[in-house]
């Protein structure tokens, strides 16, 4: 005859049996906080990002490497995608190389050089990368993917030739990849040969409407050749695809800002700032856009935090530097602070070579009372005038002459006469 257990014992057992099944997870839980402001590498490929919802919003290569922002259970929360990844589908950074060679001497398969191959090449770690696709193509001659992967190698490397034929040799084994045709539109680009490149991501498109990369890469071709209205919607399309594209949303509010559409310009710098508040060439470019709309207390404020966010831009101290030297505000005009920024934007650029830096810099002796000074660098501009500026170097020069200083409102009226 059986004995039951007696009631503690019982307790106890389901105790035990419930910490068992539970650990995983609390374990889980806990190494997924101690990622947060951490470097993870994706260890799968096609990892899914998830909204807080939990609906799928993107996926992510193998190898791709992330800044953990926060966790949440069991997922982490990646801004750059504005989503969580699985803590379970990532390895911290130093630990992936290790990852995929324990794979490696396990397998010794095509598959497990590639995608450690895969693993070095986002740590730029180039000719390792290329000796383990090199393998995986001896192990495997007919692996497209590997054909592609070590064109991109090439492509790094500046070997653009190699970097087509291996591109080609992926598109004889897989005619219909979408990806292998965006990129080898990149390296027609590289070499300036803009209708080959359209051509590629025409092909792409059609394959793969989908695919948000190849709109932003095709959009940069309608920008170099001047169709900025094509370029722009491009951008739109990759943004519908893939609303966390920093790249196309910066390029999209540039572009936006040629074509004087200000207020879609600051929405979009806005909205990229949110998701990347210390992104240094928007708040530049935002900068620049309340400089120029007369908002000066904003500008300086975007252009100061610009200067923090990314100190050795040798722009962004000349941008704030004009400010200081020919606000129409008296309260933000500072002359010896324009100077100080001058002076530190000549450690960082040959500014013998640039007429921002010259043309402030005689802004700033100006505002100081020094015209003699202000006048010999405005006239060594003569022989390095951009197209369009010289009626402006001719006021400036004159003011100059006259003992006055430069003030951006004098620009922004002499253009609003010329307009009308």
């Amino acid at each position: 005859m059986r004995r039951s257990r007696p009631l503690v014992c019982e307790i106890f057992r389901v105790s035990l049996i419930v910490c068992a099944l539970a650990w995983p997870l609390v374990a889980t839980e806990c190494f997924a906080q101690n990622l947060i402001g951490k470097k993870v590498t994706v260890i799968k490929w096609d990892a899914e990002f998830r909204s807080e919802d939990n609906k799928v919003i993107g996926t992510s290569e193998l190898g791709k490497n992330y800044e953990v922002y926060t966790a949440k259970g069991n997922k982490l929360f990646v801004r750059e995608r504005d989503g969580y990844i699985l803590r379970a589908d990532v390895v911290l950074y130093d630990m992936a190389v290790n990852h995929f060679t324990t794979i490696v001497k396990r397998k010794h398969s095509a598959n497990a050089y590639y995608d450690r191959g895969v693993a070095l090449e986002e740590r730029e770690e180039l000719d390792e990368a290329l000796k383990d696709y090199n393998e995986a193509i001896r192990r495997n001659a007919k692996f497209s993917e590997v054909y592609n992967a070590r064109a991109n190698i090439w492509s790094q490397k500046g070997e653009l030739d190699k970097a087509l034929d291996d591109y080609g040799k992926s598109l004889q084994l897989d005619p219909m990849s979408s990806l292998v045709l965006c990129n080898r539109g990149m390296v027609w680009v590289a070499k300036e040969d803009y209708d080959r490149a359209l051509v590629d991501y025409n092909e792409a498109i059609r394959i793969d409407p989908t695919y948000a990369d190849t709109y932003r890469e095709r959009a940069e071709v309608w920008q170099k050749k001047s169709k900025l209205d094509k370029a722009i919607a491009d951008y739109d399309q990759a943004l519908r695809l893939q609303s966390a594209d920093q790249e196309s949303r910066l390029n999209r509010a540039f572009l936006r800002g040629l074509q004087g559409d200000d207020d879609d310009a600051i929405a979009d710098y806005n909205e990229l700032l949110r998701r990347e508040p210390n992104h240094a060439r928007a708040l530049q470019l935002r900068g620049l856009i309340w400089l120029k709309k007369g908002v000066y207390v904003t500008a300086a404020e975007d252009l100061e935090q610009a200067i923090e966010a990314d100190p050795t831009d040798f722009n962004l101290p000349i941008h704030l530097a004009l400010l200081r030297a020919a606000c129409p505000d008296d309260n933000l005009r500072n002359g010896r602070n324009a100077m100080e920024l001058m002076t530190k934007a000549k450690e960082l650029g040959d500014w013998k070579k640039s007429y921002s830096y010259l043309a402030t810099l005689a802004a700033a002796h100006a505002e100081l009372g020094e015209f003699d000074k202000a006048i010999e660098v405005e006239n060594s501009l003569n022989d390095r005038i951009p197209e369009g500026l010289k009626a402006e170097h001719e006021t400036r020069l004159k003011l100059y002459q006259d003992r006055k200083p430069y003030r951006l409102v004098a620009e922004l009226a002499s253009k609003k006469a010329e307009q009308k």
